[in-house]
């Protein structure tokens, strides 16, 4: 396998790859995130009441990684709450595998989770 420059580290973006995801009903598109929409999220949780960080974070990552439809964190908010609750481990959890944070990503040789090697 080839090493990475820096010009070609600098040029990597998130994959455009997207997966349907059924919620009984129908269908929703999702894709994967990117580190600083990842970023994004976790701060504006941190901002967040205490009792509704993972809530907060949750709906930040749909809302960041749907793609048909596209909603906002108000409107993927509203959704949840009266939604089944499978809807958002349904969603989140492709989202996350999309964007290697799945369980056991760092085994599956995505280069995106490893560890770093110690010096």
């Amino acid at each position: 396998m080839a090493t990475l420059d820096k010009a070609a580290l600098l040029k990597r973006k998130r994959s455009d790859r997207t997966e349907p995801v059924d919620l009984g009903e129908g269908t929703v598109t999702v894709r994967g995130l990117s580190r600083g929409e990842i970023n994004r999220a976790r701060a504006a949780a941190g901002k967040a009441n205490r009792d509704n960080q993972v809530e907060t974070l949750d709906n930040h990552f749909i809302a960041a990684g749907l793609v048909d439809p596209e909603m906002t964190v108000a409107e993927v908010a509203e959704w949840l709450e009266n939604a089944p609750a499978g809807d958002s481990v349904a969603v989140l959890s492709t989202i996350q595998e999309l964007s290697g944070l799945a369980e056991g990503a760092q085994k599956s040789g995505n280069a995106g989770v490893r560890k770093r090697p110690r010096r």
